[in-house]
């Protein structure tokens, strides 16, 4: 009997019984912080631009009392910002290859300048519920091309998010036209506002300057209904947030039910505190984001990287940043007015605060969908969609 002694060469790589596999949380690992990295750009940057905002609002406020009031200024920034979401999203989204949609095109891009400066300058509510009530009709209508199996049936979709957006803007000119103006809230109105557009414009600088600071989910890795639905799974949590801290927890810093104080000792500590709502927006958001990829639901073609590596402070992009600022301002002006409204008719500031703030946390939390369609993005047919 001859007995070989065998080396390692000739022994098989068997894997010791129930060994563990950390392969897979060793790759998630890095994934699991980039929602908190993106919920503490956020705070960082809503931080600097809340206090940025309450500064201008309440120093434009002591003005006004004694000089001119600032309606007019605050106004044309208005009609300007409407101008500029009127014209991009009817000109991206109905097109402006036919007489007659140019004439909707027009239209909308009026139509947005008027609703935009009564709402500004003034605090109109009527022009806020018609234009909500039109973006609500030219979305289901545009949800048709989910099903579009041809060139045909996009322009019929088209057509008829022209005719939608068509009847809104009618409808917005003629709130605009007979909308009941508060003119002796128009100081406070006119120095709220200015402070949302320094706000506006603080926040998306740092937005477009730090989203490289640290890993950050690419949103684009997702296709437009994929977008849809991760802006709609954030929806529930940035809506309860923004209610609780900014509609609950603001109102109780107020002095009194009759009259909100404009002193920047009396809101600084309730506006810092605002911040966290936007912190719970960005984690959620990018939670949902990485769920959806990681499911396969709503990615883009060709499939990109989710994470992006962190590259440090870029340069910010100028048309990025005067975009969705006017994003930003026009829907905060929106709640600005629905809440001065509130007020008027004798509502307390919790009460005001949590309606106004309810239906400003649904369209704020969409503003990345809105700036996406003035990109040119829309619904992807079943056809071509990952699900």
């Amino acid at each position: 009997m001859i007995t070989r002694r065998l080396s390692n060469d000739y022994l098989p790589d068997i894997p010791a019984p129930h060994a563990p596999d950390f392969s897979h949380a060793t790759s998630r690992a890095p994934v699991l912080c980039v929602p908190a990295a993106h919920a503490a750009r956020d705070f960082a940057g809503q931080l600097v631009g809340r206090v940025a905002g309450l500064a201008i609002y309440t120093g434009a406020y002591s003005i006004a009392k004694r000089m001119l009031p600032l309606s007019i200024c605050v106004g044309a920034v208005g009609a300007i910002s409407g101008a500029t979401l009127g014209h991009m999203l009817s000109s991206q989204q109905i097109g402006t290859h036919t007489p007659a949609r140019c004439l909707g095109s027009v239209a909308c891009t009026l139509g947005g300048a008027m609703a935009g400066g009564a709402i500004a300058a003034a605090g109109s509510t009527q022009p806020v519920m018609t234009l909500a009530v039109g973006c609500t009709l030219t979305a289901a209508m545009s949800i048709m091309k989910l099903w579009s199996r041809n060139a045909e049936d996009d322009d019929c979709v088209d057509d008829l998010k022209g005719i939608a957006a068509f009847m809104g803007t009618a409808a917005t000119l003629t709130a605009a036209c007979v909308t009941d103006h508060d003119w002796h809230t128009s100081n406070d109105i006119a120095a709220r506002n200015l402070g949302v557009l320094g706000e506006s414009m603080t926040v998306e600088f740092f937005k477009s300057t730090l989203e490289r600071c640290g890993s950050s989910i690419d949103r684009q890795a997702l296709n437009f209904n994929g977008k849809v639905l991760s802006s709609l799974a954030g929806t529930l949590p940035y809506v309860a947030a923004t209610v609780f801290i900014n509609g609950v927890i603001a109102g109780l810093f107020q002095p009194g039910s009759t009259d909100d104080s404009h002193l920047f000792g009396d809101l600084l500590l309730p506006t810092m505190i605002g911040a966290l709502a936007n912190a719970a927006r960005g984690f959620a958001n990018a939670s949902a984001t990485e769920c959806l990829y990681e499911w396969n639901i709503g990615t883009a073609r060709p499939q990109r990287d989710l994470v992006r590596p962190h590259t440090g402070v870029k340069k910010p992009e100028g048309d990025r940043i005067l975009t969705k600022t006017a994003i930003r301002f026009f829907i905060s002006s929106c709640r600005n007015a629905v809440y001065t409204k509130l007020r008027s008719k004798g509502l307390t500031p919790i009460q005001a605060g949590i309606i106004a703030q309810s239906i400003y946390g649904f369209f704020a939390q969409n503003r990345d969908l809105i700036f996406d369609l003035m990109q040119g993005e829309g619904w992807v047919a079943a056809a071509d969609t990952q699900y």
